[in-house]
């Protein structure tokens, strides 16, 4: 992620210290790395150029260079942002109980997901390129993120396991089982359901089953 440059504390010639936001972070870096995410969704990372985006955005190459230093450094600002999302949307859930807990997590997941589809997708189309296409601290990064989402929703159901409240399962089977039903919510196109639907539905399937309770 491009910073701009701050000339190591020294003051602008005006007496002010230049702006150490990160540059992604302006609302010109906003704009491009949005039309980045509609640009790689639609077409695919590895089908997609500078140029492709210099048509989308209006702006010159060297603008687009000024903010980005590489077409890669986007799809790790879009990696990035997305994993971000998904640990934030974990924070204040008691997973002290684990039923509501669980429940609460998926509903976050879907909803969020749903809001903005497309950051999701590109990150779970090209996820499993990004060792050979981010430096390895950028890989890092987004495995440390991933890992640490994973344990949430790994300690919740050992939680409810070990309370009694969820059969025992292997925790890491179940949880891999639920991640991929959440990325796979991003694609379905069900008709005359709202979202809340979408949720509800994938929330009693985790929480249920499918199996009546009649069934002889």
């Amino acid at each position: 992620m491009a910073i701009l440059n701050t000339g190591a504390g020294k003051k602008s010639k005006r007496g002010r210290k230049p702006s150490t936001i990160p540059r992604s972070e302006t609302e010109q870096g906003k704009f491009i790395l949005s039309k980045a995410v509609e640009l790689f969704a639609k077409n695919g990372y590895s089908n997609s150029t500078m140029d492709d985006l210099c048509a989308s955005t209006g702006l010159n190459k060297a603008t687009l260079y000024y903010y980005y230093r590489s077409k890669s450094d986007l799809l790790f600002c879009i990696a990035d942002s997305t994993i971000s999302s998904a640990l934030e949307s974990t924070k204040g859930i008691d997973i002290t109980s684990p039923s509501k807990a669980l429940a609460e997590l998926i509903e976050r997941q879907v909803n969020w997901m749903q809001k903005n589809p497309e950051p999701p997708r590109v990150w779970i189309q090209e996820s499993r390129f990004i060792p050979m296409i981010l430096n390895k601290s950028q890989t890092k990064i987004l495995r440390e993120k991933r890992v640490r989402f994973t344990a949430v929703l790994t300690e919740v159901l050992d939680n409810g396991m070990s309370s009694g409240a969820f059969r025992k399962m292997d925790s890491a089977i179940i949880a891999r089982s639920i991640l991929a039903t959440l990325n796979a919510s991003l694609y379905w196109s069900p008709r005359n359901q709202t979202r809340q639907e979408i949720v509800d539905a994938v929330v009693d399937v985790f929480m249920h089953g499918v199996a009546s309770n009649s069934e002889p």
